[in-house]
């Protein structure tokens, strides 16, 4: 009935039949010319992000602007500078990063730091053909993009981020729940201080121009001084940069800053009494997305949280060697990391995981293993991994019963005898 007499309204207006087609032309002009428009505000918006992509590329050759902890790019950018200067950097902010075994583990899957020699790597990891899977679509621009600067998420969280509570993990969220769930979990279990913060690490970041510029003021530098200081970038170039990597990775190919390489790692921090820097634990969205693609997702979260986790044991009751990182000593810390997370999440006053669940879990851990034995990331093999989670399971089905708990430290007294067990030739 409104359709009817709705068109009978529109005659009583347009009597003739030319008032009618003058209609008709102008209101096709019409939605030709919101057409046009409409395609006038999204072709340069294609257009800005390409040229940003560009100047950003510029930029950072034009300024040789590289981050305070990429040692090796400063030596390479600024040949003047000798090693022991660039590593003179080394303030608490560059310590706690350049000095993360697990941060320099990461990186290195990502650099595919592969040298198999007397041990057996196997084939390809799941997480070696995952990341060569995101990467498929990328031109030699987008690797150049993403690996420049997929560092600043990390920075962030680590350097800026001292909330508790209002962390969101996974990119939409699905890891919140049970990640709080188990690091509550996690304090309760094992006896150390209960002080450290679990804070998440998102691709978002680049969305936030005030806080990415402030990154690059603070770690990025263009250059060294007469007397070796470094020169940070100033603010109007951090600026420029920070709005430019805003509209580069809002692009599809890096799913609108949800691209799991800018979030790809887990790290636990060491706390500085003297700064009040606190302890901290980061987990990001990208490494938690890359199991869950892969069928992990049951496991791999908590697992990846308890074993930074047991760095955060091997902190507080000082199970890290001392002097300068060397493979070796990284894989003594990550394999016992491996067994500490392991022990809890088979335990009756943890996780109480089930044999098929350990066994998932033990996957977990052989498939993140390296055979990098000169890198300082190293973590040991992936049959090292897996033993080393296996260890910690079974001996928590041995004491797993509720009323029965190993502490920290008598669990480190049997790692020590097991270890090397653990790290015995496996080739043949």
């Amino acid at each position: 009935m409104s359709v009817i007499t709705k068109t009978k309204d529109f005659r009583r207006m347009f009597k003739n039949t030319f008032s009618l087609l003058l209609l008709m032309t102008l209101l096709f002009a019409c939605q030709k010319e919101n057409t046009s428009q409409l395609e006038q505000q999204v072709v340069p918006q294609k257009e800005d992000a390409y040229s940003a992509t560009q100047k950003v590329l510029q930029l950072a050759k034009q300024h040789r602007i590289v981050s305070v902890f990429d040692t090796e790019a400063i030596q390479r950018m600024y040949p003047n500078v000798s090693a022991a200067r660039a590593n003179k950097l080394s303030n608490d902010a560059v310590t706690r990063l350049v000095g993360n075994s697990d941060y320099e583990h990461y990186k290195a899957l990502l650099d595919k730091a592969i040298n198999p020699e007397d041990y057996e790597c196997g084939s390809p990891t799941f997480l070696d053909e995952y990341i060569g899977s995101i990467l498929q679509d990328f031109t030699a621009e987008d690797l150049d993009l993403m690996f420049g600067w997929n560092v600043i998420p990390l920075i962030e969280a680590i350097e800026y981020d001292f909330t508790q509570g209002d962390d969101e993990f996974g990119i939409n969220g699905e890891y919140t729940t049970s990640l709080q769930r188990s690091f509550i979990g996690l304090k309760r279990f094992w006896d150390i201080p209960k002080d450290i913060l679990l804070v998440d690490m998102k691709g978002t970041t680049f969305e936030n121009v005030e806080a990415v510029s402030q990154i690059f003021q603070d770690f990025f530098i263009v250059g060294f001084d007469d007397n070796g200081a470094p020169i940070f970038a100033p603010k109007d170039l951090a600026d420029s940069f920070a709005n430019f990597l805003k509209a580069a990775f809002s692009t599809p190919v890096f799913q609108n800053y949800n691209h799991p390489l800018f979030t790809f790692n887990a790290v636990a921090v060491q706390g500085n009494p003297a700064t009040g820097f606190p302890n901290k634990i980061v987990m990001g969205d990208g490494l938690m997305e890359a199991y869950r693609a892969n069928g992990f997702r049951t496991i791999a979260d908590n697992f990846i949280l308890a074993h930074e986790y047991g760095h955060q044991i091997q902190y507080a009751n000082g199970y890290i060697p001392g002097g300068p990182q060397t493979p070796e000593g990284t894989r003594f810390v990550e394999l016992m990391a491996d067994a500490y997370a392991a022990y809890y999440m088979a335990h009756g006053r943890g996780e109480f995981l089930q044999p098929a669940v350990i066994t998932q879990f033990v996957k977990t851990s052989f498939s993140i293993g390296d055979c990098a034995f000169a890198s300082p990331g190293h973590h040991g093999t992936h049959n090292q991994r897996a033993a080393a989670a296996a260890f910690g399971g079974k001996l928590a089905k041995r004491t797993g019963f509720i009323d029965t708990k190993l502490s920290s430290a008598e669990f480190y007294e049997l790692f020590l005898e097991e270890y090397p067990n653990l790290i015995l030739p496996d080739a043949e």
